[in-house]
């Protein structure tokens, strides 16, 4: 291939969709350092990407019942958030003691916080299992607080994708600290549904040593390591080093 340069762009891939798929090349692309020079995709995957289930114990005296609900699965601002959990909690709630349940975001404080109804006899606190739910990191509870009218340990953080991690032919050039590795790394700095540019400086620039090949297998991941569901196409700049 005679230029140092070559643009992949998902709408051309070969099979698969935006955040996982295989693109043939017309030249073989050559084997050797590359440095992702351009990149620009769209933040349009959900911060709850799945319908979530979560669990809470209301208290009335010596009385204790657990509850349970599903929040459906969406992008949400925190203001949103606080509103949505609060209604899943108020449609979980059953019986003659059923509930009503409000969810307010401060943002001054940036803490979430939930009441309910009738708070001179009930209290409430999610149960310990809520700190392995994805809700947990998102409106700043972990589970241990004693009193959800309290609000969160910590800020709600609603941008739960920090950044795109970028797979090709299982080439690497970042580690994270649990060994998770990627090919390239493109931070978010957009809100939903808006595109992220990144365009690499040459003193932050990303080289990554990538084998001969035919045909690229492209896909992006979260911090998690789960496959972020971009829902438009996207492209990136490859430049060859040296």
């Amino acid at each position: 291939m005679s230029t140092k340069r070559i643009k992949i762009i998902s709408s051309q891939r070969t099979t698969g969709k935006p955040s996982n798929f295989r693109i043939d090349l017309v030249d073989a692309l050559t084997e050797g350092p590359y440095k992702l020079a351009e990149a620009y995709i769209c933040n349009s995957a959900y911060n709850v990407p799945a319908a979530t289930t979560f669990t809470w114990r209301e208290t009335f005296g010596t009385n204790a019942y657990d509850r349970s609900s599903t929040l459906a699965a969406g992008c949400y601002t925190a203001s949103a958030i606080a509103s949505a959990v609060a209604a899943a909690m108020t449609a979980g709630d059953v019986g003659s003691s059923a509930l009503t349940w409000t969810g307010t975001y401060s943002s001054i404080t940036g803490l979430i916080s939930f009441t309910n109804s009738d708070p001179t006899n009930w209290t409430a606190k999610f149960l310990p299992v809520f700190a392995s739910n994805v809700l947990s990191p998102l409106i700043g509870f972990n589970g241990s607080e004693p009193i959800l009218s309290a609000g969160g340990s910590s800020r709600a953080n609603v941008n739960a994708n920090l950044s795109f991690n970028i797979h090709i032919n299982y080439g690497a050039s970042v580690s994270d600290a649990k060994s998770a590795v990627s090919t390239y790394v493109v931070p978010i700095s957009s809100n939903f549904n808006e595109f992220v540019l990144y365009q690499a400086a040459n003193e932050n620039r990303q080289i990554a040593h990538i084998v001969r090949a035919k045909s690229l297998n492209v896909s992006i991941v979260n911090d998690a390591g789960v496959e972020i569901a971009i829902g438009t196409d996207w492209y990136m700049i490859l430049e060859r080093c040296g």
